[in-house]
């Protein structure tokens, strides 16, 4: 009788697997107008189109998978290797520019990789922002900008406002960078906390050599940055800053909130002086402006730090 061949077990990670290389799955992400690329072991591929994550065909990811898309990132990136978590930006010739998340989860890998626009939003598209374009063409004081997510929109297309209509020196700090500008009639310098410089303090610090007309901030995260945005305000700079909070009604008393208490009565009497108005997104979606009126800046200027 003839003996039967042993039965060979087939370990998953010796079979068959092929994936594309990062340039095809950019190109997928592009062409099917994705803003984001996840890469996660065990998932597959997934793309972030409008407000869904939608998983591709391709294979699942193995750990070594996502390792080599991580070390192609840095590649592009021009860093000698991977140490620890990773924030970059890259570009791909033909494709354009996109910025990466690379860290760990469970072990592996985990890779997000967003698609920088290279159309900011308009001002036109945010609502009745006539306040707003009054305010950005005085080319000084402090503009605040407060809401949701959606903030961040706005602070952009504040930036394009000025670029395509007013011109000057115009320095955009950006946590991450969301859109590219390209100089039209100003220079545009766009600085990305963590890959040009290392906190939003050091880049508005840095300002005062680099000859602003405008600077912008979607987000003043601690006490040091929002001084520094007032000390840049208070010098002549036109500064519109980002505060994170849900109403825009809260935005000035969120501001003076980053300083200590006892400090409110000088902070109020500060921004009385330089503060031209507040731009909010509220939950909604929908854009306001709120001026600051006379009435306000004496109410300030006694140390009263009111609800707009």
């Amino acid at each position: 009788m003839r003996a039967l061949s042993p039965v060979v077990a087939i370990r998953p990670e010796t079979r068959a697997h092929v994936l594309p290389d990062l340039r095809a799955l950019l190109t997928e992400m592009v062409d099917g107008d994705a803003s984001d690329l996840h890469l996660k072991v065990p998932g597959r591929p997934m793309l972030r189109v409008g407000r869904e994550l939608v998983a591709s065909r391709h294979e699942r990811l193995m750990p070594r998978d996502v390792q080599g898309y991580a070390e192609m990132i840095a590649q592009h990136a021009g860093l000698p290797g991977l140490d620890g978590e990773v924030r970059v930006s890259f570009g791909m010739e033909g494709l354009g520019r996109f910025r990466a998340h690379v860290g760990k989860q469970r072990g592996s890998y985990e890779i997000v990789v967003h698609r920088i626009s290279t159309a900011p939003p308009a001002l036109d598209e945010m609502g009745e922002m006539a306040g707003l374009v009054r305010a950005l063409e005085v080319g000084s004081g402090l503009v605040l900008v407060a809401g949701a997510k959606p903030r961040r929109s706005l602070v952009a297309a504040a930036v394009r406002h000025l670029n395509e209509n007013v011109g000057g020196h115009i320095v955009s700090i950006e946590s991450p960078m969301e859109w590219l500008h390209r100089d039209s009639r100003a220079a545009v310098s766009q600085r990305e906390v963590g890959i040009d410089v290392r906190s939003v303090a050091e880049a508005m610090s840095s300002c005062a050599w680099q000859d602003p007309d405008a600077v912008f901030c979607a987000e003043l995260p601690s006490l040091e940055d929002a001084e520094a945005a007032l000390r840049l305000a208070e010098e002549g700079v036109l500064v519109v800053a980002g505060i994170a909070v849900a109403e825009p009604g809260e935005a000035v008393r969120a501001f003076v909130g980053r300083f200590p208490q006892h400090r409110e009565t000088e902070l109020s009497a500060r921004l009385a002086d330089v503060l031209s108005g507040v731009a909010g997104v509220d939950r909604g979606g929908s854009s306001q402006w709120w001026a600051m009126e006379q009435e306000q800046r004496e109410m300030m200027r006694a140390g009263v730090v009111s609800r707009w």
